[in-house]
């Protein structure tokens, strides 16, 4: 999903604000395959249907509220809902070494010309 996409739906509950939007994504259970409806700022009539699979493992569902006091912009969280009805959650287990998380990073590049295989690299 590219940075300058607008979700409009989630499966099949549109989603006109945030509120909606977490409302529909929290009935999915973890490790699903939910299809996003997203229109993008720069061909808004083009609509564009993709397939992401809920991970809150590894990605935390948390909304973050700003407030700015004394010229300080203040961050606070708050946790999306859980998912509705009764799930069987995951027996996965992933754990990584306490020594090992702080070394994860995210690459994040621009390349000059196209490579076949990645997205937005042109």
């Amino acid at each position: 999903i590219s940075p300058r996409s607008i979700v409009v739906a989630v499966g099949d509950d549109p989603t006109p604000d945030l509120d909606s939007f977490a409302k529909a994504i929290s009935k999915h259970p973890e490790l699903t395959k939910v299809p996003l409806k997203l229109i993008h700022m720069a061909d808004r009539f083009r609509e564009v249907i993709v397939s992401v699979t809920i991970e809150r493992t590894w990605f935390l569902w948390r909304r973050a509220h700003s407030s700015f006091e004394d010229g300080i912009i203040k961050w606070t969280y708050s946790m999306l809902p859980e998912p509705e009805g009764e799930f069987v959650k995951p027996t996965r287990s992933l754990r990584i070494r306490s020594d090992l998380v702080a070394m994860l990073v995210v690459v994040k590049f621009s390349s000059p010309f196209f490579i076949d295989g990645l997205m937005m690299t042109n």
